[in-house]
């Protein structure tokens, strides 16, 4: 809602914006993440819509996205906030993903990453081995 006032700046009514809830999912349903909570609150950190229903809070700590990025809920959870605060509203759009969830999908990196690793050093050793029989080997004789 915003104050209408006319040339001399006297109050003379309020505009209402009303948004459906539907079109609030539509744009939230477009950030693709199953584990991620979206919340959009208002510049006091009231959550004014959820993308999960069974969330309990009314209210976020949005003084936490200014300082430090991962947080440690009431129940011992800890959590990324990533948000931005919008400017022509004031409010936030904020998005909290567990830590546990990232570490699960940083873990299925492994594996390929250490294949590679290991493919790589093997790919040394043989190189290392070429030189000093075709390279070093030939030279000391010469020598």
């Amino acid at each position: 809602a915003r104050s209408l006032n006319n040339k001399e700046m006297q109050h003379v009514g309020f505009l209402y914006m009303v948004m459906s809830d539907s079109l609030v999912q539509d744009a939230f349903g477009q950030l693709q993440s199953d584990e991620a909570v979206r919340y959009l609150t208002d510049s006091e950190g009231r959550i004014l819509y959820r993308s999960r229903k069974e969330a309990d809070r009314d209210c976020l700590d949005i003084s936490v996205l200014d300082e430090k990025k991962i947080t440690t809920l009431e129940d011992g959870r800890k959590v990324i906030l990533a948000g931005r605060r919008i400017a022509t509203t004031g409010w936030y759009c904020i998005s909290v993903i567990e830590m546990s969830y990232i570490m699960q999908r940083a873990l299925v990196l492994l594996r390929p990453l250490l294949f590679l690793a290991i493919i790589y050093v093997m790919f040394l050793f043989i190189m290392l081995y070429m030189l000093r029989k075709y390279v070093f080997r030939p030279l000391g004789t010469l020598k």
